[in-house]
Protein backbone atom coordinates (compact mmCIF):
# COMPACT_ATOMS: atom_id res chain seq x y z
CA UNK A 1 0.00 0.00 0.00
CA UNK A 2 1.32 3.34 -0.96
CA UNK A 3 1.00 6.25 1.70
CA UNK A 4 1.07 10.13 0.93
CA UNK A 5 3.44 12.57 2.69
CA UNK A 6 2.53 16.14 2.42
CA UNK A 7 5.65 18.92 3.45
CA UNK A 8 4.73 22.24 3.69
CA UNK A 9 6.51 25.09 5.77
CA UNK A 10 4.14 27.53 7.75
CA UNK A 11 5.47 30.48 9.32
CA UNK A 12 4.24 32.35 12.21
CA UNK A 13 3.27 35.92 12.89
CA UNK A 14 6.91 36.33 14.17
CA UNK A 15 8.65 35.16 11.26
CA UNK A 16 9.39 31.66 12.68
CA UNK A 17 9.47 29.04 10.18
CA UNK A 18 7.82 25.54 10.99
CA UNK A 19 7.87 22.48 8.96
CA UNK A 20 4.94 20.50 9.17
CA UNK A 21 4.67 16.26 8.63
CA UNK A 22 1.15 15.31 7.88
CA UNK A 23 0.44 11.89 7.03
Amino acid sequence: AKQQFLVYCEIDGSGNGWTVLQK
